[in-house]
């Protein structure tokens, strides 16, 4: 804005212009900005220039090469254009005739004519130096996430989608979600890591900052990163922003139909403007916000929404197809790789199920479709594969890898032994699913979960239903499986130990030991039962030893209470791990080791390989806005 202190020349700085951010610099009139540059052969300068105030403008690029000969003299190149308040300016500017190699480029920047009292300079938005008209030695790679899409739907409801797969992609018949709602499966789909390691779980926190993220990998490994986004739980502040360079969210509630349209234009140009190698990401709403189009009620006219769902399905077919269809001939053919799936799929009526949020067959087959360069279609891959895959795969087409070993595994070349199929949703009485083989095993974390429906073994295909009783065979080893996974669950751990003879009724106070967020599991059932508004007691189970898993809440505080006596813990300020003990009526800090008898033993800890959020985006009432058109948030 006119009011705003500029920043120094140079200094590097988010803008956002035309519903797009990019990470760009600024350039004050009258100053200039030096930054050294390897130059491509054929080179060609491209960003984004944006202002606060209209007007036209001249940049000045002189290119100064590196050498050891003194008549080799700087190279200047000059380009003029206006700027649109609120908008990006595109510029190319060939720098025809500049050597390739090393060098310096130095970059200024002059009102051309009369200039506004607000103008005082430009931002230039993610500047970039571009081989023009080469091919790219890696390929470019091209995701499409069309959430809430059912794998069935794929096939049926959408012909363009089809026809390209036929002609182009591979489709795995059998891939899955790792989580029935957006931002955890995302966060799977980007990062390769599951749930149970991403930590992008809790309601309404984001993603840790250092979990790492494809984007920010391939940024680094040299690929030019775009994306262009629904909004959402994919606004920047959730955290899948993170290491793309160019960002567009929708930003808007609802109209899901007109944020595609916008998404798949954009796209399309920047096919002609994005530096090579790319990746591009895209996401659309379009087909999850079917059902805020006649307010459809669950149970309500289950014929109708199943005709709406088709119906969106279809137009974000219209819009992806001619998308997919330029990507089908050379060269794209030959040098891009396109992956397109869904987060989750979404219950139509199956068992009087309706939405996302259960962990059912319905909601977590999603289609998979992989296009690799130069390759046919039409074929079929009916491995176990899971979103976690994708981001393994996209690593490995780009020769790049993650810093940490990932869930996922490439879909390139034969299937490898199969694994267990992980979902995770710790709401609606869900919690871990897992499958292998012929049986499929779930328990619900909740700490407060007891009775007979917290642990199942089941055929998902025939029906047939173990129970809880399993004390061998494949069951068991899938019980066992998810034991050790969920000891490790991001988050804040608070651990309990009783000596013998000590005080039994602890209570404990506070947001994060509210059931949506107090996860813990036990064979001998509930480790805690409600004890009135924001309150629990613990139920200790034999051997006196409790471990509970809790949301990081910012700012919120945990109390523990015994006969009135409250220990206050605010994890956010004191050092973990705290260790405390109860004994004689009074609270102490205490030393790691076995707990002694009669004394009450406390340990709050952090828990998981990655951080811990710092902040709940929801606190924006904008963000919360746009998330309740979504139907998120009531």
């Amino acid at each position: 804005s006119c009011e705003a202190q500029p920043p120094a020349a140079g200094a590097p700085l988010q803008a956002w212009a035309g519903g797009e951010r990019r990470e760009a610099l600024w350039l004050p009139f009258g100053a200039a900005v030096e930054r050294p540059a390897r130059l491509p052969a054929s080179a060609e300068l491209r960003a984004g220039l944006a202002g606060v105030a209209a007007g036209r403008v001249r940049l000045r690029v002189t290119v100064t090469r590196r050498s050891a000969w003194p008549w080799e003299s700087p190279r200047l190149f000059e380009w003029a254009g206006g700027l649109v308040p609120g908008e990006w300016s595109e510029l190319r500017l060939p720098l025809a005739g500049a050597p390739a190699g090393p060098a310096s480029l130095r970059l200024e920047a002059r009102a051309d004519g009369a200039a506004q009292p607000c103008l005082a300079g430009v931002v230039v938005g993610q500047p970039a130096l571009v081989a023009s008209g080469r091919r790219p030695a890696r390929p470019n790679l091209v995701l499409v996430s069309l959430d809430a899409l059912r794998a069935d739907r794929a096939e049926t409801s959408m012909p363009r989608l089809a026809a390209w797969a036929a002609a182009r992609a591979t489709s795995f018949g059998q891939a899955r979600s790792v989580a029935p709602w957006t931002l955890p499966a995302h966060a799977s789909l980007l990062s390769g890591l599951s749930p149970l390691r991403h930590g992008a779980n809790w309601p309404y926190l984001a993603l840790a900052d250092d979990v790492p993220l494809v984007a920010r990998e391939l940024r680094r490994s040299g690929y030019f990163t775009a994306a262009a986004v629904g909004g959402g739980w994919l606004e920047p502040a959730w955290g899948l922003a993170r290491g793309f360079e160019r960002h567009r969210s929708w930003g808007r509630p609802g109209l899901g139909a007109e944020e595609w349209q916008s998404h798949t234009a954009l796209a399309a140009r920047w096919l002609d403007e994005l530096p090579q190698p790319f990746f591009l990401f895209l996401h659309t709403f379009d087909v999850h916000d079917f059902p805020r189009r006649e307010r459809l009620q669950a149970g309500q006219g289950d014929e109708r929404r199943r005709e709406l769902y088709d119906q969106a399905a279809a137009h974000a077919d219209a819009q992806l197809g001619p998308l997919l269809e330029r990507l089908g001939p050379s060269p794209w053919r030959d040098s891009t790789a396109v992956v397109v799936t869904s987060d989750h799929g979404e219950a139509l009526g199956e068992g009087g199920a309706y939405g996302h949020g259960a962990l059912g067959e319905e909601v977590l087959r999603v289609p998979l479709l992989l296009a690799l360069p130069g390759a046919h279609g039409g074929g079929r891959d009916e491995r176990r594969a899971q979103l976690t895959d994708v981001a393994a795969t996209l690593l490995e087409l780009a020769g790049s890898a993650s810093p940490v070993v990932l869930d996922g595994r490439s879909l390139r070349g034969p299937a490898p032994p199969p694994r267990p199929v992980v979902a995770y949703f710790h709401l609606e009485g869900q919690g871990l699913l897992l499958s292998s083989g012929r049986f499929a095993y779930r328990v619900d974390d909740s700490a407060f979960a007891e009775g007979e429906t917290r642990e199942r073994c089941f055929d998902p295909t025939a029906g047939e239903d173990r129970g809880a009783g399993f004390p061998s065979g494949d069951c068991a080893g899938l019980r066992s499986v998810a034991r050790a996974s969920l000891a490790g669950l991001p988050g804040l751990v608070l651990r309990l130990e009783r000596g013998a003879g000590a005080a039994g009724d602890v209570v404990l106070r506070g947001a994060a030991v509210a059931p949506r967020f107090a996860r813990g599991w036990s064979e001998g059932g509930a480790l805690l039962s409600p004890a009135g508004p924001g309150a629990a007691r613990v139920r200790w189970p034999a051997g006196g030893r409790v471990q509970l898993t809790l949301a990081p809440l910012p700012g919120e505080m945990i109390w523990l209470e015994i006969g009135g006596l409250k220990l206050v813990v605010d994890a956010t300020r004191a050092p973990l791990p705290s260790r405390w003990g109860f004994s004689a009526d009074a609270w102490r800090a205490r030393d790691a080791g076995r707990c002694p008898p009669g004394q009450l033993c406390v340990e709050l800890d952090r828990q998981g390989e990655f951080g811990l959020p710092a902040v709940a985006p929801l606190a924006d009432p904008a963000l919360r806005e746009r998330l309740r058109a979504l139907g998120y948030v009531n």
